[in-house]
């Protein structure tokens, strides 16, 4: 048994100070063959339909696997409750993290006008195709909210929406149906010409 636990160490050790001398240098054979062959794999990654449909036909397999959907379940699970317990924390990691991340952006945003530029064109371009997308949910949503509302809802709604003018829209809209009224009344027995 400590002759296994004494050859296990040295093997160990042997491979780590391998491992630490190809990760030292960058020119290590080791190291080249391995650049080597993970340059063409890429390169298969993108030309090679057979390699292209087995790593597809892998990944679905694991998506609708239920022992890897409880894992990611069950991680996802693990990750909000880990990050609950840090942010109620005083010295919160995350927040800490998320705090220095947002000063780095905003100096960048402050120092970079061109980065600037570039933000408010994306934000322009997606709020475009956004509008587009969402007016018709939108307009949906509004008249359908109006439709349930009942006449004192919608009256106290108009109200406070346009304030005290509301009654002088009463009063003209009033006078106005009523002299629209009377015109056509003059017209249909013939008291106008």
């Amino acid at each position: 048994d400590d002759l296994a636990d004494g050859l296990a160490d040295k093997l160990s050790g042997s491979m780590l100070a391998e491992l630490r001398e190809v990760l030292a240098q960058p020119d290590h054979p080791v190291r080249l063959r391995y650049e080597a062959w993970l340059q063409t794999f890429i390169e298969r990654l993108r030309s090679d339909p057979a390699l292209i449909a087995s790593i597809h036909e892998i990944k679905e397999q694991a998506i609708t696997d239920p022992a890897v959907q409880a894992y990611v379940s069950s991680l996802w699970t693990d990750v909000k409750q880990m990050l609950r317990k840090d942010l109620a924390q005083e010295n919160s990691t995350v927040a800490r993290h998320l705090e220095n991340g947002l000063r780095v952006i905003g100096e960048k945003l402050a120092n970079d006008q061109s980065l600037r530029d570039a933000i408010n064109q994306h934000v322009l371009a997606a709020a475009g195709h956004l509008g587009a997308d969402l007016r018709a949910g939108i307009t949906a949503h509004i008249a359908d909210t109006v439709k349930a509302w009942d006449d004192k809802q919608l009256v106290r709604e108009l109200e406070l929406s346009v304030g005290r003018d509301l009654q002088y829209i009463r009063i003209n809209g009033t006078l106005v149906g009523g002299l629209i009224g009377l015109l056509l009344h003059a017209v249909a027995v013939g008291a106008w010409p």
